[in-house]
């Protein structure tokens, strides 16, 4: 049985009333790059851009730095999950879960981002279960 990948909880609003955007998440992350591509799964979003999440089909890619801009039109995401692969891998580098628009989940195989969200989001903390 494979090792679980590490995950955070980080809360949408932060201990001194801080919001966390997904655009602020996706930033820590590194997302924008155009060697990742990205799949939206389920979402329900609010925002100038949330009707073109809305309509992307779950089989359609889109580069990290489209997400990137997309993002910059959300001001919340209620639910679903953004799946990022890496260009030259099969399977997913990083999923991001917006749960009840109070907190994401974010599961990355990469240390090095769980590491860079941690010192952007203090309040981050590690997943435990499923």
């Amino acid at each position: 049985m494979a090792d679980p990948v590490p995950r955070l909880i980080v809360r949408v609003i932060g201990p001194s009333s801080e919001e966390v955007s997904i655009r602020a998440l996706f930033e820590a992350i590194g997302v924008g790059g155009d060697i990742q591509r990205w799949r939206v799964e389920g979402i329900d979003a609010v925002g100038e851009q949330a009707e073109a999440l809305h309509r992307m089909p779950v089989t359609e890619e889109t580069s990290g730095s489209q997400l990137v801009t997309l993002s910059a039109g959300i001001s919340q995401v209620i639910e679903g999950t953004f799946v990022g692969s890496l260009s030259d891998e099969v399977t997913p580098w990083c999923l991001v879960r917006a749960i009840d628009g109070i907190e994401f989940d974010v599961e990355c195989r990469d240390p090095r981002v769980l590491a860079a969200i941690r010192a952007t989001f203090p309040w981050a903390v590690d997943a435990t279960g499923p």
